[in-house]
């Protein structure tokens, strides 16, 4: 879309550039240091608690800002979503209100859009200015298999409210059920695990080279040993992550979510600092859902362009997706 702000990293920043590698020289590698069975005390209420989430729905209200190297406002946009998300057949449904917006201090129109993930394949409803809903949009249909519900692209006005359920290394239990099994391996990272009462911090950090990155999460105890704050950095680039969860009957989800990202080399006209800013609302958790081309918006008399079959046709009645929620 025209004008949409986007920061430059991906939406929940499993991708950051200084996350910590292994490879390379391996003079700095040493076991981790602390009790590796502290690993197995997240692992498993983790593990058990995204098991016991299998469908969320609500509200997202989300604020993305940017600076230049100045401290000058770069960027600012404020963006409203009304979701559904089924973990189990790995689907999610969206309806977004980009609701306001500056790009060097020019504003942008705010603008409707929707979409959804389901059955391999992505739904996207053209994009249409806030005011009366214009006749003949189009639905465009591609083919997206084996992409998970958080694996969303957000420079194409996707989302999915497990993009900001952070996971460690992108499967939480996963991940640290490895570190537990090696940890005392001789060519492994250096890092510490730690107990601090309330939470558990785990790091691991490079000691050698010129960058020095480090990698430290923390997994707090009063909420559900969730991952609650994460830094990925070294000397150029730093990113942190704040998340607060809400417990609701018996599952943990986010509430809150913060992101921040620094570089100290950004590219010309880009900015230096950006901050994601979301806050989830309404939630409804392991109640029926419907996924339908209806509930994205679509009319009959709008346009169909379906990539994934090779069909092209005129949307004339609600349909609803095989084997949705009813």
């Amino acid at each position: 879309m025209a004008g949409h702000l986007r920061s430059g990293n991906t939406i929940a920043g499993y991708c950051l550039l200084a996350i910590i590698t292994f490879g390379g020289d391996r003079s700095w590698a040493s076991p981790i240091v602390g009790d590796p069975s502290l690993f197995s005390r997240i692992v498993g209420p983790v593990s058990a608690n995204l098991q016991r989430l299998h469908t969320w729905q609500g509200r997202a209200e989300i604020t993305r800002s940017a600076i230049d190297a100045a401290g000058q406002s770069f960027s600012r946009e404020v963006i409203e979503v009304n979701f559904a998300c089924d973990r189990d057949h790995d689907a999610v449904r969206w309806n977004l209100h980009a609701a306001s917006g500056t790009i060097a201090e020019q504003p942008i129109h705010p603008y409707f859009t929707s979409g959804m993930l389901w059955g391999g394949k992505i739904y996207r409803l053209q994009p249409y200015a806030v005011g009366p809903r214009p006749a003949g949009l189009t639905l465009l249909i591609e083919p997206r298999p084996a992409i998970p519900a958080s694996g969303i692209d957000e420079s194409l006005d996707e989302f999915s409210p497990m993009a900001y359920f952070p996971q460690v290394q992108g499967d939480t239990a996963k991940a640290l059920q490895w570190y537990k099994v090696h940890s005392a391996d001789k060519d492994l990272i250096g890092g510490t695990i730690s107990d601090l009462g309330d939470r558990i911090v785990f790091e691991l950090s490079e000691k050698a080279g010129p960058a020095k990155g480090v990698n430290r999460y923390e997994f707090s105890k009063n909420q559900g040993w969730n991952l609650t704050r994460e830094f990925l950095g070294d000397d150029v680039v730093q990113q942190a992550y704040t998340i607060s969860y809400q417990h609701i009957s018996g599952v943990f989800v986010p509430s809150s979510y913060t992101s921040t990202y620094h570089t100290a080399r950004p590219s010309p006209g880009q900015p230096s600092s950006t901050k994601t800013e979301v806050q989830f609302l309404d939630p409804r958790l392991n109640s029926p859902i419907t996924f339908s081309l209806q509930l994205l918006g679509l009319r009959p008399g709008d346009d169909v362009y379906d990539r994934a079959s090779g069909l092209d046709y005129i949307y004339s009645e609600p349909t609803s997706m095989p084997g949705s929620t009813p």
